[in-house]
Formats: C-alpha cells, sequence, structure tokens
C-alpha cells in the first residue's frame, strides 16, 4: 500500500544504462507492492512495457490468469512487442516445453543485440525453474553486450536464486565494473550482502547514493540494514530521506515506526503509528507496536484495550505471537490489577522463551513491594517449578520469607478460614526454608527462618516450637568462628532460648517438678550468659541474670 504518492514518475533520474522507467527497476530490485503501483501508473506513457512487467509481477506471484490478460494487453497496446511474446511463451514453458523454448529461440534471434530482450528470455526460464537454460540464456546477454549490466544482474538472480551468495555477488560486481552507473547492481550487491556483512551493504549502498542521490528508495534499504543491525538512529536519518520522496508502504512505516519506539521516541512512534492505522487499522505489527508504545508510556488503560485487540484476533498468514506480545501483556495486565490475567501470559511467554523464568522473581518482588505477599509467593512458587536445575538455594530462601510475611499479616486474625490459612503459609515457609538447610547444612540461613516461622505458629512460645532450631542456627554460627559478624542473630537465637526455659522453670516450679525446673533454670542461665557474651549491655540479659538471682 502506498500513502503519499509524490512526484517519482516525473522525476527524470537514470539509474543505468538499461533503465526503461521507475516502476521496472521497482521490479528487478524485487519491491513488487511499489512496482505494481507505479507500473499501474505507468501504462499511459508506455503500455506495452508495463503490461509486461505487471504480467511479470503476476506470474511470479502464482496468479496465471492474471499474467497471461497482462501480457495479453500489452500485445494489443502493441503487436510487436517482443517481451510480451515472451510473457504468452512463458507460459508453457513447463507443459509444453519444446514448444515454448522454440517460440522464445526464434524471438532471441530476431533481437539478437537487444540485451532487455535477451535478459526477459532468462527470466523466463528462471521463473520457470529451469536454472540451466536460464544461465545459458544470461551468456547470450553478454554476448550481446559485453559492457551492459543486465547479463551479469540476471546471472546475479539466477545464483541468488539457488541460495549462492557468492557466485550471486561476484555477478553483480562484473555489472557495476562494467557500467559503474549501474545503480541496481550496487543495490543487489548490497542485499546479497546484508545477511553476512552488514557493513559492506551499507558501503554499496551509499555507493549507489552517490551514483543516484534522487533514487529515493536506497535509503529505505540503508534504514532496514541499520533497523535490523540495531542501529536505530541511523535507520531514522535514512527513513526521514526516503519518506520526503512521498512514497512507503506500510510496512516500512511499520519499521519507521519502530526505529522510533527503539530510541524512545514514544511521541514520533505514536504519531507513525497512528498515520498507519488510519490506513490499515487492523494491521498487526502496527497493533503490535502500539501495546509496546503504550505500555512504555504507562498509558496502561488504552494499553490494555490495544492488548485485548491484538490479542484477541485470528491469526492470518505468517501472523504469530511472539515472547514480547505476551510479556508486554502480562506487564498491562499486571498493572490493571489482573494478576491471575498476567500469570496466564507469563506461561505463555515461558513457553516461547524458557530463559524468562526469572520473569517470575520480578513479578514477585513487585507485588511484595505492594505488601502482597501471598501473591508474590504463589508467583515465586511459578519460578520454582519452571525454572528447573537453575533454581538456587537461595530461591527456596526468598520463597519461605514471602510465605513468612504472609504468615506474618494473619498473626492477630482469628477467624477460623484465616487461621487455616495463615497455617498453610507456615507450613510452605517451613517447607521451603528446610529444603535450604538440607542444601546448605553448615549455613545458618535456612536453620534461622525456620526458627522464625516457627515463632508465628507459637506466639506465645509455650510450645517451644521454634527451639531446635534456633539452637541449630546457634550451633552453626558459633562453629564457624563468625560470631562477631553475626552477633545479632546470636542475641535473637539467645533471648529466645533463654526466655523459653525461663517459662518451663517456671511452669515445672509451679507443678513441683523440681528435676525439670532445675535443668530449666541452668538452660536459662546457660543461654542468658551467652547472650551476655555476644551483647554484654543487652537489657533483656541484664533483666534474665536478675530473675536468675
Amino acid at each position: 500500500m502506498k500513502f503519499l504518492f509524490g512526484a517519482i514518475l516525473s522525476l527524470a533520474f537514470s539509474i543505468g544504462a538499461f533503465a526503461q522507467s521507475p516502476g521496472v527497476d521497482y521490479y528487478r530490485l524485487g519491491e513488487k507492492k511499489l512496482a505494481k503501483e507505479v507500473l499501474t501508473k505507468e501504462i499511459s506513457q508506455n503500455p506495452a512495457q508495463a503490461y509486461y512487467y505487471l504480467g511479470q509481477l503476476a506470474f511470479q506471484a502464482g496468479n496465471m490468469a492474471e499474467a497471461k490478460a497482462n501480457y495479453e494487453k500489452g500485445l494489443a497496446a502493441n503487436a510487436e512487442s517482443a517481451i510480451n511474446q515472451i510473457g504468452i511463451a512463458k507460459m508453457d514453458l513447463k507443459s509444453n516445453t519444446k514448444e515454448a523454448a522454440k517460440t522464445l529461440n526464434n524471438i532471441a534471434k530476431k533481437n539478437k543485440k537487444d540485451v532487455v530482450v535477451l535478459t526477459e528470455i532468462a527470466q523466463a526460464y528462471l521463473d520457470n525453474g529451469m536454472i540451466k537454460e536460464a544461465l545459458e540464456k544470461a551468456e547470450e546477454v553478454r554476448k550481446a553486450d559485453k559492457k551492459s549490466a543486465l547479463g551479469y544482474i540476471i546471472e546475479g538472480d539466477i545464483y541468488a536464486k539457488e541460495n549462492k551468495a557468492g557466485d550471486a555477488a561476484t555477478q553483480y560486481e562484473q555489472a557495476y565494473t562494467f557500467d559503474p552507473s549501474s545503480t541496481i547492481a550496487y543495490v543487489k550487491y548490497a542485499k546479497v550482502y546484508e545477511g553476512i556483512n552488514s557493513e559492506s551493504s551499507k558501503s554499496m549502498l551509499r555507493k549507489a547514493l552517490e551514483i543516484n542521490p534522487k533514487f529515493a528508495i536506497i535509503n529505505k534499504y540503508l534504514g532496514d540494514l541499520n533497523y535490523s543491525t540495531g542501529h536505530y538512529a541511523l535507520a531514522i536519518d535514512s527513513y526521514s530521506k526516503y519518506f520526503a520522496a512521498g512514497d512507503y508502504s506500510i510496512d516500512d512505516l511499520t519499521r519507521y515506526a519502530g526505529a522510533y519506539f527503539f530510541t524512545d521516541n514514544y511521541t514520533e512512534a505514536e504519531r507513525l503509528i497512528s498515520e498507519g492505522m488510519k490506513k490499515e487499522p487492523n494491521n498487526f505489527v502496527l497493533n503490535r507496536l502500539l501495546m509496546y508504545t503504550q505500555a512504555s508510556t504507562k498509558d496502561y488503560d488504552n494499553a490494555l484495550a490495544t492488548a485485548d485487540k491484538f490479542f484477541n484476533r485470528q491469526l492470518a498468514g505468517d501472523e504469530k505471537y511472539i515472547p514480547r506480545d505476551y510479556e508486554t501483556y502480562g506487564e498491562i495486565l499486571l498493572e490493571s490489577g489482573d494478576v491471575q490475567g498476567a500469570l496466564a501470559q507469563y506461561a505463555k511467554l515461558i513457553e516461547l522463551d524458557e530463559t524468562k523464568q526469572s520473569i517470575y522473581k520480578d513479578v514477585a518482588t513487585r507485588l511484595a513491594n505492594e505488601d502482597k505477599n501471598a501473591e508474590a509467593a504463589a508467583v515465586y512458587a511459578k519460578y520454582i517449578e519452571t525454572a528447573g536445575e537453575a533454581v538456587e538455594s537461595l530461591d527456596f530462601y526468598q520463597l519461605g520469607r514471602y510465605y513468612y510475611l504472609a504468615a506474618q499479616n494473619l498473626i492477630k486474625e482469628e477467624d477460623e478460614d484465616m487461621v487455616a490459612l495463615r497455617n498453610s503459609y507456615i507450613e510452605a515457609g517451613d517447607k521451603a526454608f528446610t529444603t535450604v538447610t538440607e542444601r546448605l547444612p553448615d549455613n545458618f540461613l535456612g536453620y534461622f527462618w525456620r526458627a522464625r516461622i516457627h515463632t508465628l505458629a507459637d506466639p506465645n512460645t509455650t510450645e517451644g516450637l521454634a527451639k531446635p532450631y534456633y539452637e541449630d542456627t546457634a550451633r552453626v554460627i558459633t562453629e564457624s568462628g563468625e560470631v562477631e559478624e553475626n552477633a545479632g542473630i546470636l542475641v535473637e537465637a539467645y533471648t529466645y532460648l533463654a526466655y523459653y526455659n525461663y517459662l518451663q522453670w517456671v511452669e515445672n516450679t509451679n507443678a513441683k517438678k523440681t528435676t525439670a525446673a532445675n535443668e530449666a533454670k541452668a538452660n536459662m542461665k546457660k543461654y542468658t550468659e551467652a547472650l551476655l557474651e555476644v551483647d554484654p549491655t543487652n537489657a533483656t540479659g541484664q533483666q534474665f541474670m536478675e530473675v536468675l538471682k
């Protein structure tokens, strides 16, 4: 599709000795949409030629009836048109090879010095997949005029179709060597090498622009090349020159908008997207870009509407969703408060890209920052479930902490259901911290947090549920010799252990269980002394000492 049709048809530029029209030039460069549009405009100027190349476009697209109709229109405009005779003959090259080849040979004999006619005969064989015959005819083009770029270009095209990039490039190089004014030769050379050596391709395109600065489409190719290699600022510079000529397709506009998006110029990106969507409101890539842009500018209300439209469509042709689509949709849903909807999109993201499991970590962090610790734990659990061998010991620690915080938020709840929910968080958190102790038995972290989470299940310290884990915490730290570095942790552990034994001392004394009471008092003394050894001025430890006296 073309939005603004400028004065390109009135430009009298030359792109080589064999140039005939802008429409033909676009055809030779493979710009099918633009070529069709321009050739249609050229019918009034040169109908035989225009219809022939329109027929070529139809033939190469597999529209045989349309191709034949155009060739016939070309002959109606000029019964002696050799190229349209070629078009009619090529229709039968596969079904009636002998007769069609005979016709083409007769046309070649009558036009043995006409490189355009001979080139189109080679093209007829190439379009029918008859490579050997196409190469033979390409040789005839060179014999007719060694200095014409056409013979080398058609042979390069043959090799390019065979995916022989090196051989194709050699022929294109020969083309511009014999005809330095052949812009098409430079461009084709650049296109062959764009995936192999982008800098060489850019150099060729710049050379083509030096030869023919008015051939604006070269700026498009430079823009495309810079876009594909991530040089978005350079792409914008080239696209701006190309767009100034007034001829561009929706695909061109999409890449131009994309270049602005990737340089964080969302205003310009959205302006171009809006222009494109006025013409094609359901364009797949433009809707994708609009969703990305609105998400980047935190316009989440509009982004949600765009995303819903983008994902609730029937995919056509080669349309397919990519990982970033699901990632962006997930972000939009998350910001809109739909956590479950976001997780569904992230699951699809990870199906396409297994390296993205860490996104669950990011989401969990965001939820925890909003004090949504239960949701954070559920999301982090999904990370552990999907990440496989990438899961580390500290991941279980983080999961346990989220469960701990979720349980802590319910510590004052007395409703039966809330108590059950709190206990489920405690159980899940303890399981996670247990995994830490199993993976890191010589690290106090897992034991310490097992102790802490058990204090939530025994807030009055009457059952001593945290006791064995605080004991393990103190043991691991003292055995490691890192007492000073972990003084705060030891203070907490010894304080708990001293207080628990104080409660046992009182309880057993009241129950007249002398032996048990004495044992508890001795343990309280032991842990109080350990506490004061770590922190001599600790007020709680000093109070315990007074009680012991």
